[in-house]
């Protein structure tokens, strides 16, 4: 993911987390998870001074447990980010942790037929149903006017995107209390 002066890299090892890669190849790991969570998603917020975005939580049986949406401020030196919680999920049924961050606002798949906008700053959220033949398959895009998923045949178990949907942000109507709130 793009970030001023290099990028921020997830880690797949066993200890998981992200790094920072500047741009004359050294790195840093920014941040490491505490205890068994796993940073599993994880975008820059580019127009929020490139603050990571990231959701983790517990791995059990192939589901995700105790999950959480992050943020923290820019940082390129080692355990330089500081996590702040934003808000819980309640669960993710063996799907989502797809996202993408931008304008204040992380675009997440938390089921295969609904997705949420969240507002980075107190975790209220709008909620998207997809139609009932479809399911999500892809968060593409937020901004203050817009959101784009991928939508695809429920039919097809949604692997591929048919298409693109777009929604007009100001006609979501009011952003709902979050369900499990910051700590």
């Amino acid at each position: 993911m793009a970030a001023k002066g290099g990028a921020v890299a997830l880690d797949n090892s066993s200890t998981q987390g992200f790094w920072f890669v500047s741009l004359d190849g050294s790195s840093a790991r920014i941040y490491t998870p505490q205890g068994a969570n796993l940073v599993f998603s994880a975008d820059v917020d580019n127009t929020n001074a490139d603050s990571p975005v990231w959701m983790e939580g517990v791995l059990a049986n192939f589901e995700y447990k105790n999950v959480a949406l992050y943020t923290g401020q820019y940082a390129t030196t080692a355990n330089g980010v500081v996590p702040k919680r934003v808000t819980g999920i309640a669960s993710l049924n063996n799907y989502g942790g797809f996202m993408v961050a931008n304008s204040g606002t992380a675009l997440l798949l938390t089921s295969p037929t609904t997705a949420e906008v969240v507002r980075l700053s107190d975790g209220w959220a709008w909620s998207l149903t997809s139609e009932a033949e479809d399911v999500w398959s892809e968060a593409v895009w937020v901004d203050n006017q817009s959101v784009w998923l991928g939508v695809a045949s429920a039919k097809s178990g949604g692997a591929l995107s048919d298409g693109i949907v777009r929604f007009d942000r100001t006609k979501l109507g009011p952003p709902t209390i979050p369900t499990i709130p910051p700590s």
